[in-house]
């Protein structure tokens, strides 16, 4: 099936304002009482649209319904307002004057003066997500930029983070915003796919997307989201995460969590249970919620929006005092816009988290002017390169033309929760929660603290057991035990392993000329041209012997290659020229084995190799087979 969008355009007639006026527009809502009352309900949109003959578009909102009603209320919307641009879906309930509404059609007209509004309908099948990403960024710039773009979105029909990741739309900074319809019933709670749909005003939408892309220099937009949910325990990471499946956090089955920190059953009511407690993880340089839907078998939950593979994230709990605190500020923010009419999306997981209790954090939005939505699933939030789904979240988006007009401040309201509500109970517990979780945290990062000091001691120590404090090669004791694993492997593999043993010539000349100080430099020079000849990665090792003496281990090195490789640590020593004490020279010893014999043997071997290279006038190497 072949993504094609189906551009639905309002007309706009520009009024001749009075000079001095500026623009602005007017927002009604109302609740759909049935095609008989449409017109009578209607009649004061109509008186304020007949003075300025302006531009509409109408939200539609049903919390009953189908694709063929959809259908039917745009038909009779358009006939009253032929030029009414129309976009909408089915919802988990309504929001209007600081209430809600189970039942019925919220209908939400915005009629403007200096704006023009485009709808975008694409239907499409699953695997074409991208394609209509595409789609919508092209269409909604078509003509001129958009000053801002909504879109609503068939969730559970479609994988959006594939269609949220494609969308980029010019200019780069502008606003987008939206949600998500899943075709929840507000009165049993479940969700069903079939029930969901989206419309314009051609008409009901199955699956797919439906979107509004606002035009205009007098247009402004300022979108604001309220979470409130606070973060609880200690950072863990997704370790295992494929799409919208979340399979182990910090190695273990997801569903962990939940069990061993909340004692939530793995059962039907595990979302109900969980959703108060949601994920917390940055996405986009954003910090967005996750609300696990369901748990497998295997302990694997699913997420509405998934979280990326080795993302840091923590629990979470829904704090009402909070919420409300934000809910607040944010009308505020909103009043002190000027916003003249604001478009609410409520999450319905942020619904079933409050139960009964949700009017109260929507008593604020009176005050923040004309303020109308319903609850979905999803909210995305974002600019014109990167929109971000968030979960659990209050979005809330306010218009206005022209310029801002100073109201007063909002009325003291009072934001504590009712006494002896569920909710106040559930305050009292968050900041315990709160203030133990703080404390657990300073604890932790303690003891996080002294963990990483004991453990550099322990390297220190460890590395201090291991290394000759002079040279910082190994030392005699570690050398032995490696030569000794070597040749233990080297007997398994049947292969060979050498030994190098090698004396500084006249060393002792160096000290009684130039003091032991210039003989240290000589020593730590000496270490360093050794280190430089083992290869890495291979087995072989260099340490102290002891005094002026040096061994090299050489896994896998027959005789004839050991003495060549000894042969050219002898010539880069005698090329060096050591600070104060000139040239110095070396006498080697090699030995090379693959029987299985002690390891005393091969080092008497290598000794009396040495021996040999000095009694036959030094600065020389010999090798023998032990």
């Amino acid at each position: 099936m072949c993504v094609e969008a189906h551009l639905c355009r309002s007309i706009l007639k520009f009024p001749k304002l009075e000079e001095g006026r500026c623009p602005a527009i007017k927002q009604f809502s109302i609740l759909y009482e049935g095609e008989a009352s449409l017109e009578e309900q209607l009649e004061p949109v109509k008186e304020y649209w007949r003075r300025w003959e302006s531009g509409i578009l109408v939200h539609v909102f049903m919390t009953a319904g189908s694709v063929a009603m959809a259908g039917e209320l745009s038909r009779n919307i358009r006939r009253i307002f032929p030029a009414a641009a129309v976009i909408g879906c089915c919802t988990g309930g309504n929001i209007l004057n600081g209430d809600v509404s189970d039942s019925g059609t919220l209908l939400i007209f915005s009629v403007f003066e200096a704006v023009r509004v485009e709808t975008i309908a694409l239907p499409m099948a699953p695997g074409e997500e991208e394609k209509a990403a595409e789609t919508l960024s092209a269409e909604a710039s078509r003509q001129e930029e958009p000053k801002a773009v909504e879109f609503l979105v068939t969730v559970m029909k479609m994988d959006v983070s594939r269609f949220l990741s494609s969308l980029c739309i010019s200019p780069l900074q502008l606003p987008v915003f939206g949600a998500g319809v899943i075709g929840l019933d507000p009165v049993t709670w479940e969700e069903s796919a079939e029930r969901a749909f989206l419309m314009t005003e051609k008409g009901g939408v199955e699956n797919g997307v439906v979107a509004v892309a606002y035009y205009g220099a007098e247009l402004h937009v300022c979108m604001e989201h309220v979470q409130g949910w606070k973060p609880l325990g200690m950072v863990m990471e997704a370790t295992k995460s494929e799409g919208r499946i979340l399979q182990k956090v910090d190695g273990e089955p997801a569903y962990e969590v939940y069990r061993k920190f909340l004692d939530i059953p793995k059962d039907k009511n595990f979302f109900r249970n969980s959703l108060g407690f949601p994920f917390l993880v940055k996405w986009k340089g954003q910090e967005v919620l996750r609300v696990p839907s369901a748990v497998t078998e295997e302990g694997y939950l699913f997420l509405p929006s998934g979280i990326p593979q080795h993302s840091k994230l923590r629990l979470t709990y829904g704090n009402p005092g909070e919420i409300l605190r934000d809910v607040r500020l944010c009308c505020e923010r909103l009043r002190k816009f000027s916003s003249q009419g604001a478009l609410v999306y409520e999450c319905i997981d942020r619904r079933a988290f409050w139960n009964t209790g949700i009017r109260q954090e929507l008593r604020f939005f009176h005050q923040a002017g004309d303020v109308a939505g319903c609850f979905l699933e999803g909210e995305f939030l974002g600019t014109g390169i990167s929109v971000v789904q968030h979960e659990c979240t209050l979005l809330i988006v306010g218009m206005r033309e022209g310029s801002r007009k100073e109201l007063p401040p909002m009325e003291a309201v009072w934001t504590d929760l009712e006494v002896g509500s569920e909710a106040a109970m559930l305050k009292r517990m968050a900041i315990f929660v709160q203030r133990s979780t703080e404390a657990l945290q300073t604890a932790y990062q303690q003891m996080r603290r002294l963990n990483r000091e004991l453990q550099l001691a322990n390297e220190q120590l460890m590395r201090i057991s291991k290394t000759d404090e002079l040279t910082q090669l190994f030392n005699r004791r570690e050398m032995e035990r490696r030569i000794h694993g070597a040749l233990e492997e080297a007997y398994r593999k049947s292969e060979d392993v050498s030994l190098i043993l090698l004396d500084i010539d006249y060393f002792k000349r160096v000290n009684d000329t130039f003091g032991h100080a210039v003989g240290d430099v000589v020593l730590r020079r000496m270490a360093e041209i050794m280190q430089e000849a083992v290869r890495k990665g291979s087995g072989e090792a260099v340490g102290r012997w002891g005094g002026e003496e040096f061994i090299f281990l050489l896994p896998g090195s027959n005789l004839a290659t050991a003495v060549e490789r000894a042969e050219e640590v002898r010539c880069a020593i005698a090329a060096e020229r050591f600070p104060n004490a000139g040239h110095q020279t070396v006498s080697i010893g090699v030995a090379s084995s693959r029987d299985k014999i002690a390891k005393e043997i091969i080092f008497i071997r290598a000794d009396e190799a040495l021996y040999q290279a000095k009694a036959e006038g030094r600065n020389r190497v010999v090798g023998r087979e032990a």
